[in-house]
């Protein structure tokens, strides 16, 4: 009884496994960006 009512509370983002992984994908993509940018400017910034 307490599981369906857990499951019910939560919200459904995703509708299924697919969705979720590509939400995961796009969030690790957008992480990596960040994080090149920031690199290339401190290179930038010791020469």
């Amino acid at each position: 009884m307490q599981a369906t009512a857990r499951i019910k509370r939560t919200p459904q983002r995703f509708r299924n496994d697919f969705d979720r992984d590509l939400a995961a994908m796009a969030r690790v993509w957008s992480m990596i960006r960040n994080g090149a940018v920031r690199w290339i400017g401190e290179i930038g910034r010791q020469y």
